[in-house]
C-alpha cells in the first residue's frame, strides 16, 4: 500500500511534461523514491489487474 502512494506524486509530475496517453498505450516508465527511501518503478505494477493513481494538491497551496 505504501508503495502505491508514491505514484500519486509521480503521476502529477508526469502530467506536467508529457502528451496524453491514448487507449491501449503502455504504462510510462517512471520511478521515484517512496517514504522509506526505496526506489519504486511504475512498470513493476504492470501485471496487476487494477492500478489506481490518486492525486491531490500540496497542502496550503490553494489548489
Amino acid at each position: 500500500m505504501k508503495l502505491k502512494c508514491i505514484f500519486a506524486w509521480l503521476a502529477s509530475a508526469l502530467a506536467l511534461s508529457a502528451a496524453p496517453l491514448k487507449s491501449g498505450d503502455g504504462l510510462p516508465k517512471l520511478e521515484g523514491k517512496n517514504q522509506d527511501g526505496k526506489v519504486v518503478k511504475l512498470e513493476a505494477e504492470n501485471g496487476h489487474k487494477w492500478l489506481l493513481i490518486f492525486t491531490y494538491p500540496k497542502a496550503l497551496t490553494g489548489g
